[in-house]
């Protein structure tokens, strides 16, 4: 991993904001993941097409710190057998999105 993760969490949460200025569906996204997990938080953004980019923006999160591999995507079955990495996606996305929610209540959406 590298050093400053949170930092990048922070850069791409105000990068979400881009892509969305809806914060109940960020909200929903995030209890979806704290509830029900990494794959139905996958599932759930997959649902509409206005979601997708939302999903797209977060993957390039993660590929540029290093959680997920090059061309690798949310759904790869090796992030899912591998307690550690599962975790560590979790709970990078939970800080993303927990950013991103902050960039849009302090009225700094793009």
């Amino acid at each position: 991993m590298i050093e400053n993760l949170d930092f990048i969490c922070a850069k791409y949460g105000e990068k979400l904001t881009e892509v969305t200025s809806d914060e109940n569906l960020l909200r929903k996204s995030l209890g979806v993941l704290q509830e029900d997990g990494l794959y139905a938080f996958v599932i759930y953004l997959e649902k509409e097409k206005n979601n997708i980019k939302v999903k797209e923006t977060i993957e390039k999160f993660l590929e540029e710190g290093k959680v997920l591999k090059e061309n690798e995507d949310l759904k790869n079955q090796e992030i899912y057998t591998n307690l550690h990495r599962l975790l560590m996606t979790k709970s990078v996305i939970e800080k993303m999105l927990i950013y991103a929610i902050y960039h849009i209540k302090a009225g700094e959406s793009k």
